[in-house]
Parts: C-alpha cells; sequence; structure tokens
C-alpha cells in the first residue's frame, strides 16, 4: 500500500460496468466498485482513505463519470442551441417593447396595442414600461 499524501484533491473515474460502477483512482493506483451512482463519492472516498490509512473525512475525492464521446457531443450541441435561444429570447423581447412603443408614440390605446398584437391590454402596459 502507498502511504504517499496525494495532492488536495484526489482525481477518479467512474465508469458504468453492467448495473454497476467501476471506479479508478489512478493517483492511488488503485479503485472500487459501486452498486449506484449514489453510491460513488463514498466508494471512492472509502477506497482512497483505506488506501491512504487515513479517516475518509480527511480525503477529498472528485470523481468524474465516464460518458460516450457522443453523448458528450450531443449535450455540447443541446447546450449551445440553449444559448442560441436565449440570446434570441432576449431580442425578442427588445423587439416587441419596440413594436408597443412605436404603436403608443403614433397615438394607439394600450386597448389597440392589445388587440393588434394579441395580448393582454396589461400585457402591453408591460411592454411601455
Amino acid at each position: 500500500m502507498s502511504t504517499a499524501i496525494p495532492s488536495a484533491v484526489i482525481e477518479a473515474t467512474a465508469t458504468l460496468r453492467g448495473k454497476g460502477w467501476a471506479i479508478d483512482i489512478p493517483e492511488l493506483g488503485t479503485g472500487g466498485q459501486a452498486s449506484t451512482v449514489k453510491r460513488i463519492d463514498a466508494t471512492a472516498t472509502e477506497v482512497a482513505a483505506l488506501w491512504l490509512h487515513r479517516s475518509p473525512e480527511d480525503v477529498d475525492v472528485n470523481v468524474t463519470l465516464q460518458i460516450p464521446d457522443e453523448t458528450l457531443v450531443i449535450w455540447g450541441s443541446a447546450q449551445e442551441l440553449c444559448e442560441v435561444a436565449r440570446a434570441a429570447t432576449l431580442e425578442a423581447a427588445v423587439l416587441r417593447k419596440r413594436a408597443v412603443q412605436g404603436l403608443r408614440e403614433q397615438g394607439y390605446t394600450l386597448d389597440a396595442v392589445a388587440r393588434a398584437f394579441g395580448i393582454s391590454t396589461q400585457r402591453a402596459h408591460q411592454l411601455t414600461q
């Protein structure tokens, strides 16, 4: 067994193997198994603590789940689309406000603006603020 003092945070990975999780702690040259994803962190900490002859409270293990690269690409694409959608939503809000304010400057009442755009009078009023 190794008694070397590891870095402040020990890095580990967990990979799905069948119905359980294989935990690898390269820094310590060891690993373990967790039956559920909820047990990964506790198991990794217990293994590291045993390996280092310390109490689990004195060990900090950061476990990263390993997932297929193609799944990471899909997730990344979804995140990018969410950012585009957020930006588009903000731009749409600015344009709606501009449209309502434009009609108001031309003398349209709030009721007329609401009817023209299919929104409530209250919403039309909010867009003038």
